[in-house]
């Protein structure tokens, strides 16, 4: 069964969508990674993309965006 990766941010029109039949959950959260540096300018770490990435029966869904931080 084929994995299926999705950018359904709240608010945000991205019609952004990866499906692939042999690939780990890791390359899947290294694209959503990548995905989110350059259609929305935010760089994630794993820890941060797996918090706003939705798993549900092989699709990873994109859900939050994250916060940036405050410039010091």
């Amino acid at each position: 069964m084929g994995k299926k990766l999705e950018c359904k941010i709240e608010g945000i029109p991205c019609k952004f969508k990866v499906e692939a039949e042999d690939m780990s959950d890791d390359e899947f959260f290294r694209i959503a990674q990548e995905h989110m540096k350059r259609a929305h300018n935010r760089e994630l770490s794993d820890e941060e993309i797996r918090r706003v990435c939705k798993l549900k029966e092989n699709r990873f869904t994109i859900i939050e965006l994250p916060e940036v931080p405050p410039r010091r």
